[in-house]
């Protein structure tokens, strides 16, 4: 009786762990380099603020993400130079969710019932290795833009908050694209592959929106 309960309570949790979804990745934050770790975990932490309404996860986000360099601790951010695909219409960022201190700080004083205005200084150009642009995708749309890279590559688009989305990479020269790893329930999307360091390629990153709202969302790279 008691192997047949056992065996009852082992197939009744393997039925759960099924039903929840075990197959789940947890996204390799260990294969970026540690700029872009804080960069990710502040964007997890304005995600889950913003989410959950939390002053105190918000207050994370601001500090993981500051990027003031008056403060000795701040991160530090640079432009990722992309060029937009003309064939693929493209969807204004003004006044959506972006991964930024600022935002964060907005968010907390007013929980989302104010209009958000990006000011002017939200991104400096600093020298780094964690580079980001955020731009805004239509309900269901596709958009994609090109880049020179070169070298080890690590790139991954974050969705706002409910959002999904898919990344995938086409290398100049090469036929076939691959498309990024899926984490965060669809959310962000990761990609890394190796190039020479000379000459630079010019690199098409396509971002679908996989959901029927207008999406804005973050692509970051090393």
């Amino acid at each position: 009786m008691n192997d047949m309960k056992t065996r009852l309570s082992l197939f009744a949790a393997t039925l759960m762990l099924a039903l929840t979804g075990s197959t789940a990745q947890t996204f390799p934050i260990e294969k970026l380099n540690p700029n872009m770790q804080r960069f990710y975990k502040g964007c997890m932490a304005l995600r889950q603020g913003v989410i959950e309404k939390n002053a105190v996860t918000l207050d994370r986000a601001i500090d993981l993400l500051d990027e003031d360099p008056t403060n000795p601790d701040h991160i530090e951010l640079y432009n990722l130079k992309i060029t937009d695909v003309d064939t693929l219409p493209q969807l204004s960022i003004k006044g959506r969710f972006v991964y930024t201190a600022d935002y964060a700080d907005y968010f907390k004083e007013t929980m989302g019932q104010g209009v958000y205005v990006e000011k002017p200084e939200a991104l400096r150009n600093y020298p780094t290795t964690c580079q980001i642009a955020h731009r805004a995708i239509k309900p269901n749309g596709k958009v994609a833009y090109r880049a020179l890279m070169s070298g080890d590559c690590r790139v991954f688009a974050l969705a706002a908050p409910e959002g999904a989305l898919k990344l995938t990479v086409t290398i100049d020269g090469e036929t076939v694209p691959f498309t990024g790893e899926s984490y965060e329930s669809g959310a962000l999307s990761f990609a890394m592959w190796e190039m020479p360091p000379f000459p630079a390629k010019q690199v098409t990153l396509t971002i679908e929106n996989t959901t029927n709202q207008a999406l804005s969302f973050v692509l970051v790279s090393n």
